[in-house]
């Protein structure tokens, strides 16, 4: 069989993409795995008379990320739900954002039960 000289390109470069994907290995999805904590430390604040307890998290020296919990009357802690998992460059960005989470939490929980 001869390969007329038009078709021969074609078919050498169909030969040359093809056999070129099939020697490389597939390539893995990347996953993320979360950064090891390098510190962690728990403040306490107050706001319209609530308890918060605001976790920050120091995953290197320039990302931050915090957490926010309610301390209820009876000792509980509930979790403020945030929006998304966030990181900052230092640890005071970190905790206002949690302030921030956990201030509206308490101004949704007031505006539901009225002033008191």
């Amino acid at each position: 069989m001869s390969c007329r000289p038009r078709h021969f390109v074609s078919c050498l470069l169909l030969v040359f993409i093809f056999g070129a994907c099939r020697r490389h290995a597939p390539v893995a999805p990347l996953h993320t795995t979360p950064a090891p904590v390098h510190s962690a430390m728990e403040t306490e604040h107050t706001y319209h008379g609530r308890r918060i307890l605001v976790s920050t998290q120091s995953h290197g020296p320039t990302d931050w990320t915090s957490t926010s919990e309610l301390l209820l009357e009876d000792g509980r802690k509930e979790q403020v739900p945030r929006s998304s998992p966030r990181h900052y460059a230092s640890e005071e960005e970190a905790i206002q954002s949690a302030l921030s989470d956990a201030a509206a939490a308490v101004d949704r929980s007031r505006v539901t039960r009225g002033k008191p």
